[in-house]
């Protein structure tokens, strides 16, 4: 077609397919390539609509600092043009990253603000995303609680209303690590593996299976946490990320300190993901990993 503006929105297309698919390596390609060619040619509102994208793919990658900057700029871009829609995906991005630095106070408002626009917009579909992210706030500041069930469970009503494939496994692991009721966590759990056995969107394999494993270590269910990094590790097979082989290891590593804690191979193991996730910013999911050698 010789059309540069066909060519971009053809990369976005295949970001988003192979975002689809769990192959965020892929993406992220696609999506960098997309918005290199929109700079070339000029195409700013096709930009910002993808731009926050490359953000929400690097913390795949393990560079949350990077992520965090990107989905800033994508806010501002967002912001400057009145694209909406890109700004409230940027500011969820934004809000994610910075749970997963474990700076909630600065997510907090992020998370307000992609869900005042997701409800101007009618973009209910986003919604449980941004209550994911909220339910993840308090937890850091209050751990499991009734009142973030209650919210998260009418995030999955919904999800079941907008398509249970989109956001449902991981609104259902939200729901199990938001819980202080392991029965009530498992029933979740085995629901959202249910419909990841159907087949959805591939952010949820990578959320659920993290978050099942928090579960298990939380009750202490060792061979339930290797379980579940086995299954992450297994999904991300035709295309390994920095995230997925970050977690299944941490994951195991946390079950082999929880069963002996005085194992000092794997307390070496536990030092090395933890330095890995501090040189990262990667904080939240280092809380865990620093408890355990401080207990050792």
């Amino acid at each position: 077609a010789k059309s540069p503006e066909c060519e971009v929105r053809a990369l976005s297309g295949l970001g988003d397919a192979y975002y689809s698919r769990g192959r965020m390596v892929t993406a992220l390609d696609y999506f960098r390539r997309c918005i290199a060619l929109c700079r070339k040619f000029g195409f700013g509102r096709i930009e910002v609509g993808n731009q926050y994208m490359v953000a929400w793919n690097r913390l795949y990658m393990i560079e949350p600092r990077g992520a965090l900057e990107d989905a800033l700029a994508a806010i501002d871009a967002a912001v400057r043009v009145g694209h909406q829609r890109a700004e409230m995906v940027a500011q969820l991005t934004a809000g994610r990253v910075l749970v997963e630095m474990a700076d909630v106070e600065r997510a907090e408002p992020h998370c307000e603000r992609g869900l005042a626009l997701a409800e101007s917009l009618g973009a209910s579909r986003f919604k449980p995303f941004v209550l994911i992210h909220v339910g993840r706030i308090h937890l850091a500041r209050s751990g499991p609680s009734a009142a973030m069930v209650k919210l998260l469970e009418e995030a999955l009503e919904t999800a079941r209303q907008t398509g249970i494939g989109f956001l449902g496994p991981w609104v259902l692991s939200a729901i199990a690590l938001a819980s202080a009721d392991p029965e009530k966590a498992k029933r979740a759990l085995a629901e959202g593996e249910e419909i990841l056995a159907a087949g959805c969107v591939g952010h949820n394999y990578l959320a659920f299976y993290c978050d099942a494993m928090e579960v298990g270590l939380r009750h202490r269910e060792w061979d339930t946490v290797a379980r579940y990094a086995d299954a992450l590790e297994d999904y991300a097979r035709p295309e390994p990320m920095p995230w997925s082989d970050f977690f299944a290891a941490r994951g195991r590593t946390l079950a082999a300190h929880g069963r002996d804690p005085q194992d000092e191979t794997n307390r070496a193991a536990l030092q090395r993901l933890h330095d890995q996730a501090e040189a990262a910013g990667l904080l939240a999911p280092a809380q865990a990993l620093d408890e355990a050698l401080a207990a050792g």
